[in-house]
């Protein structure tokens, strides 16, 4: 085989594998709440419930870019981002220490949820992800209907070599439990009951 002939082929492999990945696919991600240990405090009962999907477009939860043009879909369990918040925040007060669920819960959790974005930009030799969220808490202590209410954010950014979609779960539950984490550090439980410190 000449040396022309094997450049021509050489090429006609690029094509085809740049081809190849210009392609649409959808992915779920199983975010769960990040790896770090809430810090312990007081005994409380909560209940986690109702948060309501405000982002301005419900179809997704992110995008991956591929070099080549093809393009994945980032979606969660059931298509419901507020959902899987629930479940986030439910295992982290747990990690607190605090009962979450029963019949007659001190604080009950709601809010929104304005962000919940996790998108990949794949390069030469790296992807760039990046995640937001946003979302406003309020706790309702059940005791006198008092509120305790904020609105956190909280971005994230990594470069990787080889990607998965894992690496944009993992950071998107990290950034998650990292904005609860600005909750909690302005409030403190006071009997029975969640008060701004």
């Amino acid at each position: 085989m000449t040396g022309r002939n094997v450049l021509l082929m050489g090429c006609a492999v690029g094509l085809m594998a740049m081809v190849g990945c210009a392609t649409k696919e959808t992915v779920t991600l199983n975010v769960q709440a990040g790896s770090g240990a809430a810090k312990r405090a007081d005994s409380l009962t909560v209940s986690v419930q109702d948060f309501e999907d405000a982002r301005p477009d419900k179809s997704r939860v992110g995008v991956r870019h591929h070099l080549w043009g093809g393009e994945t879909t980032f979606v969660v369990p059931g298509g419901k981002p507020e959902d899987v918040l629930e479940k986030i925040m439910s295992e982290y007060f747990k990690r607190r220490g605090w009962t979450v669920g029963g019949s007659n819960p001190n604080v009950t959790f709601s809010g929104s949820l304005a962000s919940f974005q996790g998108d990949a930009e794949s390069k030469v030799f790296n992807t760039e992800i990046t995640v937001h969220a946003k979302m406003t808490v309020q706790g309702r202590n059940n005791a006198d209907g008092s509120l305790v209410r904020m609105t956190i954010t909280g971005d994230g950014s990594q470069r990787v070599f080889w990607f998965s979609p894992d690496d944009v779960q993992e950071l998107l539950g990290e950034v998650v439990t990292a904005s609860l984490d600005k909750f909690v550090e302005v409030t403190k439980v006071e009997n029975g009951q969640l008060r701004l410190k």
